[in-house]
């Protein structure tokens, strides 16, 4: 996997990516709610971008609670790019 890249995602030029994402494993997959998904926090938050050569395949959001307290939220793989250990990659970078 030396083809993954994951980086913090430019805003909002990277916010599409993010969404379709969110939208194909959240939505589309576990059924849930867009208004429960897109809750109006993702400008208030930090959010991580993988690519895996060169395609969108991750994203997962950071969001600060204080100046001491962050919650890694939002966490979604592609199905496509599932078994790679590309979501545990995330949460390491996330950390």
């Amino acid at each position: 996997m030396s083809n993954l890249v994951i980086k913090v995602a430019e805003l909002p030029q990277e916010f599409p990516a993010i969404q379709a994402i969110r939208i194909a494993v959240f939505q589309e997959e576990q059924g849930v709610d867009a208004a429960l998904e897109f809750d109006g926090k993702d400008a208030i938050s930090e959010h991580l971008i993988a690519y895996l050569n060169g395609e969108v395949v991750g994203t997962a959001r950071i969001r600060y609670l204080d100046d001491k307290t962050a919650k890694i939220e939002r966490l979604a793989v592609l199905s496509t790019a599932r078994g790679q250990g590309i979501g545990k990659k995330i949460m390491e970078n996330a950390l």
